[in-house]
């Protein structure tokens, strides 16, 4: 992570064009690393609690480095983090998808969304809880409603893709059966199902094939 960050320093276009203190690495911890942090003190190394879950070090490189500690977190602008852990608190979970339901920007709503799943993922007996509750399942419904929609119309889409693509075989098989040759059954399915004469040649090739192995 350190070696992206140095990495991204020496892209600027001049020597120091990026100063040293414009950027931070941040490193995301579930619990304290208390031993990483007896290694630094003991090596002279300086660690700061800036506030609560977020420990800044100097001095091991020339830019900043914060460790985060999820499980010590109580921000509100860091509640997205505490509620993406391992074993998060309902309470914190709770007030989060609140917190989203007053978000107006699609961005916003696309972030609670990914949040809430990243959540749902480690924490299935916690949201099993709040679908008990009446109040939280629907702003959960609500929340994810735009994303259920898309995967609706998805599926929608694919149901009639797949409906045209059976009809396309059944119209290809009766004419195979009928010995129609195989130019004149491409240009009919170029015709009537409005394709390109190569997809129209996919389909006729692949009915042959299914075709000869049925007979056969």
């Amino acid at each position: 992570m350190i070696g992206y960050a140095c990495l991204y320093k020496s892209f600027g276009k001049s020597v120091d064009a990026i100063k040293s203190d414009e950027i931070t690495v941040t490193i995301l911890r579930a619990a304290k690393p208390v031993g990483l942090f007896k290694y630094l003190d003991f090596k002279g190394i300086v660690t700061e609690k800036t506030s609560l879950g977020v420990y800044r070090i100097d001095g091991i490189v020339m830019m900043p480095i914060n460790i985060v500690v999820i499980s010590e977190l109580q921000d509100g602008e860091l509640k997205a983090l505490s509620v993406m852990r391992p074993g998060a608190d309902i309470d914190t979970v709770r007030q989060f998808i609140d917190e989203a339901q007053t978000f107006t920007e699609p961005g916003d709503k696309r972030f609670a969304d990914a949040v809430l799943e990243i959540s749902a993922t480690v924490n299935e007996k916690l949201y099993e809880r709040l679908r008990g509750d009446d109040r939280m399942c629907e702003a959960l419904r609500k929340i994810m409603a735009e994303d259920l929609q898309d995967a609706e119309n998805r599926g929608v889409e694919q149901g009639i893709e797949q409906g045209i693509e059976q009809g396309i075989d059944i119209f290809i098989e009766d004419k195979l059966e009928d010995n129609v040759p195989e130019d004149k059954i491409i240009e009919r399915v170029k015709i009537k199902f409005n394709v390109s004469h190569e997809k129209a040649t996919e389909y006729v090739k692949r009915c042959q094939e299914s075709f000869v192995a049925g007979v056969v």
